[in-house]
């Protein structure tokens, strides 16, 4: 009974702290993030990968190498990998990983990576 009362006090206190400050410890990183995607299609890929790379280790988000690719060149062509499934499967090939080939194929698709998986 009393983990129950604790347990929902906390979540009543993480819900009041995301309400206070929705963007939380990305209030850097998205601004600057949106500001390079406007910017992207005056930049080369090179010079996007590695201002988006200098963005997240400003702020602590160190990418890898396969995430940094897979999200700079959706920067610049949001439809990059979705219309050519020879380049998706390029990066699966390029880019191996801990994760199965279906959830990569997914993350390569859709162009959104799950953290927490």
């Amino acid at each position: 009974m009393e983990r129950e009362r604790f347990h929902e006090a906390e979540n009543r206190r993480i819900a009041q702290e995301i309400a206070d400050d929705p963007e939380g410890p990305f209030k850097g990183y998205n601004p600057a993030v949106r500001t390079l995607r406007k910017q992207a299609p005056d930049l080369s890929h090179q010079e996007i990968k590695t201002q988006f790379q200098h963005i997240g280790a400003e702020h602590d988000m160190p990418w890898s190498d396969a995430h940094l690719e897979l999200l700079s060149r959706l920067m610049s062509d949001e439809r990059y990998y979705r219309d050519h499934p020879i380049r998706a499967i390029w990066w699966l090939i390029r880019y191996p990983g801990p994760r199965t080939y279906r959830r990569r194929w997914a993350e390569v698709r859709a162009g959104t990576i799950n953290f927490a998986a």
